[in-house]
């Protein structure tokens, strides 16, 4: 019997690795980072190996004498390399999540074999995703052979001929595509063709293109750099060129030609045999990336984002693996590209909270990036207009190399921001009794002279839906969600009330079930209310609107930015996917409608997102041939957030804020942890967080860490349970997390509260 052990990760939510026996006939095989299939209990799992040792190598190791063995090998190779298996280790210890369910994050669901039922062999598997195979022809006869018939056959069959010279010009093997690219492909040819030894038709794999949707043919022209690029340019390059980790802070305003800098980064990187990931918040972003990468590249990049179906994500993972693809274009899942060679890693609008993973494994795409950077030994860029202040209180302290790109590449100078008091405006237009309207009468006259030009204007509003909430006007009756602390959405599409966290959602009354009231009130507006009234007041524009309702379809973000750019498009609305990375020429007017809400949250980071969000989509004015003009509606018109993004000077937002977070302990000058208590027992999820609550404190000699709560979340009741936030303010990460992952282990065997669950959030990002 073999004394080889394997500790096997399985997606359970458990901390502890499973050891097996390795089978004495895979025993060469099996190493760090392969796929296997193990027994577990009466089924069958499938793990990934995280290590390798011999029993007799760990005689101080006590191992159970009924271990089970490894039952097959499904890959003859590692799927995940050292480097990422180290990276996934980092992850697991840093944000406190279960290794099995980190590793399943770095390998596509496509990956994952499934038990063959065709086979009685115990090897055998079926891909989850099914290679795809196109039609080949190839050639029945040699070369030279092939060149002689054509030469005596190219009057009497010229049809033939072109077919025969269209696989020549392939090397001897071309799709059905490729030799008929308009589609009109005479089969009865091809089989006589066939049937008279001219051609082979084969099969063969093809991997799924995503890119097909961004194949537009667009010109690039060669772009002179203002001298604080190739400032910029001079020390990445310089860094680059030495090797080694390197993190950079490119602070550069909008529309300063951060992506042109990160494009020739990049160029220089695979001039040096080195690969690229770049990582963007917003799948909406990456069609321009995509666009203008390919424009350069071809097909050396690969696109990773959510949007795409399994099968394209397999083949995209595939190409990376296989060295087909250099440069890694997505989301932040993207940063767990398998690249070998990895020299840059750019993430581009390093502040946005879309970063942040809310499900297992909680991690952070941007810390993520910087952790693999150091493991590779790679240049690491990040870019922002408006950095987060934690990444910017690391250049600082001399932790990031700052790089300043402090003025435009056009020639006009930051759209001018004007604030909109709504509480001098008397200008509110009511054409309907029952209809709040949105839009004061200065904003609607930028609107229409917009138009009246020939321009474009975008519409920023943050909440999807037509109405925050419906209300009856004579009992105060709001429709709840029954799962949730909130009231449910307006959605005027289907006439349905939603629930934006569990997804309830019901028919919308006719009336208040609780007296006698006819109809309810659509109070607030969402982006489905701006669309209507703007339709009603400008009846011969085109309007679109831009949100998680109308690009949940692939292709959707796609479909209506090209619109925006071809000039189909008046007026675009949108939420925050509209505010930032989108280069929109056309566009010259802004309006922000309804931002007072966020300034309001219980979040000590809502005045930063307030200052980031407006200097972003202020951003999008004016970036061609004319200046830009943005207006804020708010009754909040001398806020500091809004002073100072209507001045553009990201600075002095940074020093009052710094200064707020220093004397109340918020990071960057501290590490937050913040774990949520839930379950279906009020009571006894009460008592559960009390009991972690005081495990946490006993486990704790110092002062290095302060425990907050338990206490209400502001969302107390969400997908039906119960919820209590404590939360941790620690000098010292490392005491944190050690007292949590004690208390966390102290807690799991406790009977009385079977049913209480508990989510650990390292460096939060959504306090609600």
């Amino acid at each position: 019997m073999s004394n080889h052990l394997a500790h096997v990760a399985l997606n359970i939510p458990k901390e502890n690795l499973f050891t097996y026996l390795i089978p004495s006939e895979l025993e060469e095989s099996v190493k760090p980072g392969h796929l296997v299939c193990v027994p577990l209990k009466k089924r069958e799992e499938i793990g990934l190996v995280i290590d390798v040792n011999d029993a007799a190598m760990s005689e101080d190791m006590e191992y159970p004498v009924d271990l089970k063995e490894i039952l097959a090998l499904p890959y003859p190779y590692p799927v995940i390399d050292a480097t990422l298996l180290r990276l996934a280790r980092w992850i697991s210890d840093y944000y406190l999540s279960p290794i099995g369910v980190t590793i399943r994050a770095l390998i596509p669901t496509g990956l994952l074999p499934e038990r063959s039922h065709r086979s009685p062999s115990p090897n055998i598997f079926d891909p989850r995703v099914k290679e795809r195979q196109i039609t080949c022809f190839g050639l029945a006869m040699a070369e030279d052979e092939i060149l002689r018939h054509i030469a005596s056959a190219e009057k009497k069959t010229p049809r033939q001929c072109a077919i025969l010279k269209s696989i020549l010009a392939k090397d001897g093997n071309a799709s059905i595509t490729e030799i008929f690219p308009d589609g009109r492909v005479p089969y009865a040819l091809l089989k006589r063709m066939i049937d008279n030894g001219l051609l082979i038709q084969t099969r063969k794999r093809a991997f799924r293109d995503p890119s097909v949707l961004y194949n537009k043919p667009k010109i690039y022209k060669q772009i002179s750099l203002t001298p604080e690029q190739e400032s910029a340019l001079s020390h990445l390059y310089s860094a680059l060129d030495q090797g080694g980790f390197v993190p950079f802070l490119l602070h550069g305003v909008t529309g300063s030609g951060k992506t042109e800098v990160y494009l020739r980064l990049i160029l220089r990187a695979l001039e040096k045999n080195l690969q690229a990931i770049i990582i963007v918040p917003e799948i909406s972003i990456t069609h321009q990336l995509i666009d203008r990468f390919r424009y350069y590249l071809n097909d050396r990049i690969a696109i990773l984002h959510s949007h795409l179906s399994e099968g394209e994500r397999l083949d995209e993972w595939l190409r990376i693996k296989q060295g087909l693809a250099d440069v890694v274009i997505g989301a932040r899942s993207a940063v767990f590209a398998p690249l070998s060679r990895l020299g840059v890693i750019v993430c581009d609008e390093e502040h946005d909270t879309s970063y942040k993973q809310e499900s297992l494994p909680r991690y952070h795409g941007r810390d993520v990036a910087i952790m693999r950077a150091q493991m590779t030994s790679c240049l690491i860029c990040l870019g922002s207009a408006t950095p987060s202040l934690e990444s910017y209180y690391n250049t600082e302290i001399k932790k990031y190399h700052l790089l300043n790109l402090p003025k435009r590449v056009t020639p006009h100078p930051p759209p001018l921001v004007q604030i909109i008091d709504m509480k001098e405006e008397s200008g509110l237009i009511n054409r309907e009794e029952d209809i709040q309207i949105t839009f004061t009468k200065r904003l609607l006259d930028v609107l229409d002279e917009t138009l009246k030009q020939g321009r474009q204007t975008l519409l920023f509003k943050n909440r999807r839906g037509y109405s925050p909430f419906l209300l009856c006007p004579k009992c105060g009756y709001v429709p709840k969600c029954p799962n949730c602390s909130v009231s449910l959405t307006y959605h005027a599409t289907d006439h349905h009330i939603r629930c934006h966290y569990c997804d309830y959602q019901n028919v919308s009354p006719q009336g208040c079930p609780h007296c006698a009231e006819v109809s309810l009130k659509y109070m607030g507006h969402g982006t489905q209310k701006v669309e209507q009234e703007i339709k009603k007041i400008f009846p011969n524009a085109s309007v679109a609107r831009m949100d998680r309702d109308t690009t949940s379809r692939k292709g959707a973000h796609y479909e209506i930015l090209n619109g925006v750019e071809r000039g189909d498009i008046d007026i675009l609305i949108g939420t925050q996917m509209v505010t930032k990375g989108l280069d929109l020429p056309k566009v010259v007017s802004v309006g922000v409608i309804g931002i007072d809400h966020m300034l309001n949250l219980p979040d000590f980071r809502s005045t930063e997102r307030v200052f980031q969000i407006i200097t972003q989509v202020a951003g999008r004015a004016g970036r061609g041939d004319e200046s830009g003009k943005v207006f804020v509606q708010t009754y909040y018109p001398n806020h500091y957030s809004l002073s100072f993004a209507r001045n553009h000077d990201y600075k002095a937002f940074y020093n009052r804020e710094i200064g707020f977070r220093k004397r109340l302990s918020y990071p960057p000058f501290t590490r937050l942890v913040c774990l949520i208590v839930k379950g279906t027992d009020r009571k006894k999820t009460r008592k559960a967080s009390r009991f972690i609550h005081k495990a946490i404190k006993s486990n704790l000699c110092t002062n290095q860490v302060r425990v907050l709560g338990p206490a209400m979340a502001p969302l107390f009741r969400l997908r039906g349970k119960y919820r209590y936030q404590i939360m941790l303010k620690a000098l010292d990460y490392r005491l944190a997390h050690a007292a949590v992952r004690k208390a966390l282990t102290d807690f799991q065997p406790q009977k009385d509260f079977l049913g209480v669950k508990v989510d650990v959030d390292i460096d939060p990002v959504n306090m609600l």
